[in-house]
């Protein structure tokens, strides 16, 4: 599973995150929820809310609560449901040093149902990095994951660009990478977000893949909302 970089271009802590990481921890309680649509080899798959709680402990620390995902995937005429296990996890801020600021982020699935998505439990860590300042956003991710299913670890990272558009609007592009039992899952992605209000940002995503491991086409949206 790809780890997308996707925010709303605001360059406060108090960003909004729509569809994944960031640097910048949460204030106060954030929620968020996406839902995506993936093309591959003749198969449609539909999955959603993917949300997310995003609770500020104190400064530097961020407690994380995700629930479950459904997923439909509709191949040959037939179609399969399945539901992923919840998560919990901690964000930590690293600091900034050189200009970069850095974040630590550690989950962990809990296989509460039964199901090809639901467990057994899988730990991943990711190492966040957003340079401050300059007209462009630039951002850095690298993933690992303990996959125990297939005793495995699989590994992904993913850089982001984008500006400011308008008042409260971004474009993006991204490059998203992820090791998998097939090979190198390579994505490439263009997004935009929008600021509503201060408190509630909306995000849309388009992606295709770049190698054979890959999702042919992957198409979605997002919300985040502070409380």
């Amino acid at each position: 599973m790809f780890r997308l970089l996707f925010l709303v271009a605001l360059s406060q802590p108090a960003a909004a995150q729509i569809v994944s990481e960031g640097s910048a921890l949460a204030v106060g309680v954030e929620l968020e929820g996406a839902a995506q649509i993936e093309w591959d080899a003749g198969s449609v798959a539909v999955s959603g809310p993917s949300a997310l709680a995003r609770v500020a402990l104190e400064r530097r620390v961020e407690l994380r609560l995700g629930l479950p995902d459904a997923v439909v995937v509709r191949a040959d005429g037939a179609s399969t449901r399945d539901v992923s296990a919840p998560t919990v996890g901690l964000k930590l801020d690293l600091g900034a040093p050189a200009g970069w600021a850095l974040a630590a982020l550690a989950e962990v699935s809990v296989p509460l149902f039964s199901g090809s998505l639901a467990g057994p439990a899988s730990p991943a860590a990711s190492l966040l990095a957003e340079r401050l300042g300059g007209p462009l956003l630039l951002l850095g991710q690298a993933d690992a994951v303990w996959d125990r299913t297939a005793g495995r670890v699989a590994i992904g990272g993913a850089a982001l660009v984008g500006m400011a558009v308008a008042p409260g609007a971004a474009g993006f592009v991204e490059a998203a990478l992820a090791t998998t039992p097939d090979g190198l899952a390579l994505l490439a992605l263009v997004s935009g977000t929008l600021a509503a209000t201060a408190r509630l940002a909306f995000d849309a995503h388009l992606g295709a893949g770049l190698t054979g491991p890959a999702p042919d086409a992957v198409v979605g949206v997002g919300a985040s909302v502070r409380l």
